[in-house]
């Protein structure tokens, strides 16, 4: 019995031990801890076992906690510097945990380690307490396979590793529970209810078997299955199915890459037309590398229709990766010193579009190098570019209008080739659409004032929202129209859309853009993007310096410097129109105040004036010791209420009448018997428990167990009046079990337990 007891125990150390570790190695490749497997596993089994000590003995967790403070108090008296430091890095050390929970903020490299050590305690003294305590176990596997399950969704293919392990550990965790509970009630001569636990477990055998033969003997292809009415139909129904996780699409063999779709990202979700409620989703695609934050164009269109945008067939021309492109916007006032790089990884992704900045130079990539780039400075690369590989693309950093106006630079509108195509317009736009842009870019003094303007009108005006209504639905024949004097609401398509058709209606051409913005910095240089970073936005072309990028979206700012204007806009635009804003362009959108940028928290104000003051009352010598000595006097207080605890029981228990004190002595018994360990069973009586246990504690002082029980029962339910010697003979066994239990655990156990936890009340 011995042996098993000590197998179960060693089993449910191990089942602890997976499920900490799996939790644990996937938020440790989450948060890119750089420890190679091997020594994060046995950093991990030390962390492990030492909570595990901690629990079985609680004193060497107060031994090293003592001998801290002692050596804290030396240090303050010799080096106050010393504890001061540590204070401060223990802070800023937490204060980076919350901020990368609160805000996905990334660990600090220096904090990474104690990140490590820190989370592998906590999982670890999680998963030891509700093993052991066999009735929570259950709660903790259903949260960590949530946990896990919700990681792997979000593309932490380690999460699927740990899965296996989690599985493993439920698994003996129910194996070695059940075995005990079936050798619990065989020692307590019950009958083992062997169908209870075969409909528990002959299910997870069954489909275990069944899922090997099928995985053996299903014949195995690369390609997935291509359901497209299905699909449609599925996707329809439930818009959620599109965020589910499907890796294998992406890798090179099992699907064809095809352009760029905008519609696949969630935003316009119906291809015929602007508009339709988008369903976000987070799915990362591609993760970049770059000094700053970047537009990536995959995409744009010439035609408006009305009702969506098309695009027209615009000469391309073939090259080869690392050879410069031969735009002839590139032709500008651009230096060598404005020549950028930025390294793209497809993650979730497969697409023959290759995604650039504004004016891409030439791009670096592995495999067949045949490339072709249209003169919107689209990129196509036939080959494509699947899941975990990558490219890097040389580019022109677009440079604000204020620099290029200097450069001798003259580049006309009647230089575009297919001109008609940037300044088309649909015979759906409505007079109303034209008298606004009118209105509104009636005081400008050049082109780019008037893209401003109408970038700036569409920003102030306009509620960004995702929770649209179905233009399709709408009698309105113009998207348009329906945007600017109806909704008055939309996302960014919307704001895109009627910008570049205003541009052209300002005799400006335009472009509509799709594509992502990569502006969510994951680690210093690298940027996250998921499909719903995809955006739309618009880029017009000034005289004389050429395509210029505008995003009229709010919350969105185009990623580069521009010029202030000053000129107001229309005081007053005609009853069919929104409510003008009343404040004008007095400064411009993309340069928000500073008062704004600190209210949402983008800058940090740090007050010099008042940081020696502060670093002064940080460093007063009372703080540090003061919080240690308040965890002694807490202890030394909890000492002395249970001292006195005790002794008001053992007082009370003196003033009972002779039954109850025979009772109370009895009870207390029986927990030092349990505490020895030999507990009864719910379903025993008492004489059948001092029988089952007597051979143990047959006389003690030439005092038997069976004539302590005999008392006992004859006081509690014979009514018989208990004499001064039974009373004192149940007394004085008690404390002869006392003084056993204090040698069975060691003195120093015994006083922890009684006057620190607490769990012995007499």
């Amino acid at each position: 019995m011995k042996d098993d007891h000590k197998l179960e125990n060693i089993c449910l150390n191990f089942s602890s031990m997976l499920l900490s570790f799996a939790l644990m190695y996937t938020i440790a490749t989450t948060v890119k801890i750089d420890i190679i497997f091997p020594r994060q596993l046995l950093l991990f089994l030390l962390i492990f076992e030492l909570i595990f000590l901690f629990i079985k003995k609680p004193i060497f967790f107060f031994i090293p906690l003592i001998v801290g403070l002692i050596i804290t108090l030396v240090l303050i008296q010799y080096d106050r510097t010393i504890i001061i430091q540590t204070v401060q890095s223990a802070l800023q050390f937490f204060e980076n945990i919350i901020s990368n929970i609160t805000d996905s903020a990334p660990i600090q490299e220096d904090y990474k380690i104690y990140y490590f050590v820190l989370f592998s305690a906590i999982f670890s003294l999680i998963s030891l307490i509700s093993i052991y305590n066999h009735k929570k176990y259950k709660l903790l596997y259903i949260l960590s396979y949530f946990t896990l399950v919700v990681y792997w969704y979000s593309f932490i293919d380690a999460a699927f590793r740990a899965l296996i392990m989690l599985s493993f550990s439920l698994i003996l965790t129910i194996v070695i529970v059940n075995y005990s509970m079936i050798v619990n009630n065989s020692i307590k001569g019950n009958v083992v209810n062997k169908t209870k636990f075969s409909l528990f477990l002959k299910p997870i055998l069954l489909i275990s078997i069944i899922s090997l033969i099928l995985a053996t003997v299903l014949p195995k292809w690369n390609n997935p299955v291509d359901w497209v009415w299905f699909e449609t139909k599925i996707v329809d129904t439930f818009p959620v199915i599109l965020d589910f996780r499907s890796d294998p699409v992406y890798d090179r063999g099992n699907s064809n890459a095809s352009p760029f779709n905008f519609s696949t990202t969630g935003f316009n979700p119906n291809n015929s037309s602007l508009g339709g409620k988008v369903v976000p989703n987070n799915r990362v695609v591609m993760t970049l590398k770059s000094s700053k934050p970047v537009y990536l164009r995959g995409s744009v269109k010439h035609t408006y229709t009305g009702k969506n945008w098309t695009s027209e067939e615009i000469m391309a021309y073939k090259t080869k990766a690392g050879y410069n492109f031969y735009f002839q916007d590139l032709n500008l006032g651009y230096k060598s010193e404005n020549l950028k790089s930025i390294t793209i990884s497809n993650k979730n992704f497969a697409s023959t579009t290759l995604f650039s900045p504004l004016y891409p130079v030439s791009i670096d990539l592995k495999g067949n190098s045949d490339i072709y780039a249209s003169e919107d400075m689209i990129i196509n690369y036939p080959y494509g570019i699947y899941k975990n590989e990558s490219y890097t693309v040389h580019y022109f950093e677009e440079l604000p209008y204020d620099k290029l106006i200097e450069s001798d630079i003259y580049k006309r509108k009647t230089d575009i080739r297919n001109l008609s195509y940037y300044l088309q317009t649909s015979n759906t736009v409505t007079s109303r659409t034209i008298n606004l842009t009118e209105q509104i870019v009636e005081n400008a003094n050049n082109d780019y004032e008037k893209a401003l303007l109408i970038e700036n009108y569409l920003k102030k005006n306009y509620s960004y929202t995702l929770d649209v209504d179905d233009f399709s639905k709408s009698d309105n024949p113009d998207f348009v129209d329906y945007f600017l004097f109806e909704s008055e609401e939309g996302y960014c398509t919307y704001y895109a859309t009627a910008m570049a058709v205003m541009l052209r209606i300002a005799g400006i051409p335009s472009r509509y853009v799709e594509g992502y913005v990569a502006n969510e910095e994951i680690n210093p240089g690298e940027y996250k993007v998921s499909q719903s970073n995809a955006h739309a936005w618009v880029e017009a072309f000034i005289e004389p310096v050429g395509w210029i990028s505008f995003d009229p979206t709010p919350y969105y700012e185009v990623l580069n410097n521009v010029d202030i204007i000053e000129e107001s806009a229309p005081e007053q635009i005609d009853e069919n129109t929104p409510e003008p804003y009343e404040d004008g362009i007095t400064d411009d959108p993309r340069r928000p105040n500073r008062e704004d940028i600190i209210e949402e928290g983008n800058n940090l104000i740090i007050d010099t004036d008042n940081l020696d003051e502060v670093n002064t009352t940080f460093t007063n010598t009372w703080y540090i010791p003061l919080f240690f000595l308040v965890i002694l006097g807490v202890l030394f207080l909890r000492m002395i209420y249970l001292t006195i605890k005790t002794n008001h029981r053992e007082k009370r228990l003196k003033n009972l009448n002779s039954s109850e004190r025979i009772e109370q002595y009895y009870y207390d018994i029986n927990s030092l018997l349990g505490l020895l360990g030999f507990p009864k069973n719910d379903d025993e009586t008492y004489y059948e428990y001092s029988n089952r246990i007597n051979y143990k504690f047959f006389k003690l002082d030439d005092i038997e167990l069976k004539k302590i029980t005999d008392i006992f029962i004859k006081t509690k339910y014979g009514y018989k009046e208990a004499s001064k010697e039974e009373i004192e003979l149940m007394e004085k066994f008690r404390a002869i079990l006392t003084n056993r239990y204090k040698n069975y655990e060691g003195k120093l156990k015994y006083f922890m337990k009684k006057y620190v936890l607490g769990s012995i009340k007499f």
